[in-house]
């Protein structure tokens, strides 16, 4: 993104500087430069990013991380739920700049914060202004905040060209799935990775129409005292949340691989309940 440098008027203040971090070192650096340890994985004693804590989630570890977003309104509390949500993009206004998000230079919609903006320079007002935290996984320099403008993957031109029903993300389903719902709509799904809210004016183009989630990746709103000591997916906690009725859910298929579950073949997280080696570990830890 070398190019955004002739947007760039003055050196910024980063708004929030980690000291505490070191990078991350489970990933080839090559590929992935800059992306600070900012999860810890209590079940492995692991420091690591968030990209390289997405398997850990994915087997049932207990996975601790900082971000915490509120949801004031009845509308961001389902939206953040992962619940089906509509957005008329054709009215949609940059979040920056307030002008038509469609006539800028790169018109993207963000899919950590949810907000769509008309330029990359306009979304580094965004996170000037904290309405996106994105920024918050890489290394604190200036020349690596100003270059990576959230992660903007939901691409004016791909809902312009999609048929309808046709995905338009290209990224990861854990911050955001959306589809072309019809000539004007798109349909939002959003999931556990959430770094920012959409704000008021976007809020307004946006519709919730289905209050029921079944969204694979959405956040776990559980309140239970294991549950609530940091953000994860609902599948995450199928072994180990403290809620009655998600006791249910243990008699899906177990995806562990830890000894234990190997030995044991096919089996539910019901059978391996007492017997999983990463789940006696995390219970030793709490």
């Amino acid at each position: 993104m070398k190019w955004i440098w002739k947007f760039v008027s003055k050196r910024r203040e980063i708004a929030h500087k980690d000291t505490k971090h070191t990078q991350c070192k489970y990933h080839d650096e090559r590929t992935f430069p800059d992306v600070l340890a900012t999860h810890h994985c209590r079940s492995c004693s692991m420091n690591l990013c968030y990209m390289c804590s997405h398997p850990h989630l994915h087997h049932g570890c207990s996975v601790e991380w900082e971000s915490r977003i509120s949801s004031p309104n009845e509308f961001l509390k389902q939206f953040n739920s992962g619940c089906k949500t509509t957005m008329k993009w054709p009215d949609a206004k940059c979040a920056g700049c307030s002008k038509d998000w469609h006539r800028g230079t790169e018109p993207t919609i963000c899919i950590a914060c949810g907000n769509p903006t008309c330029s990359a320079e306009c979304h580094l007002q965004l996170q000037d202004q904290g309405i996106c935290t994105f920024y918050q996984n890489f290394t604190p320099i200036n020349e690596v905040y100003e270059s990576l403008n959230g992660f903007r993957a939901l691409l004016y031109k791909s809902i312009l060209v999609a048929h309808l029903g046709q995905n338009v993300t290209y990224a990861s389903p854990r911050f955001m799935n959306a589809i072309k719902h019809d000539s004007e709509h798109i349909l939002i799904e959003r999931g556990f990775r959430q770094y920012g809210n959409p704000i008021p004016a976007v809020q307004e183009l946006m519709k919730v129409i289905d209050p029921v989630s079944v969204y694979e990746h959405r956040l776990c709103h559980c309140t239970c005292e294991k549950c609530i000591v940091s953000p994860h997916p609902v599948y995450n906690c199928l072994t180990w949340c403290l809620a009655e009725n998600n006791f249910k859910s243990q008699y899906v298929e177990c995806w562990c691989i830890c000894s234990e579950c190997i030995q044991k073949g096919s089996h539910t997280l019901k059978d391996c309940f007492h017997i999983c080696k990463l789940k006696k570990l995390d219970n030793t830890k709490n």
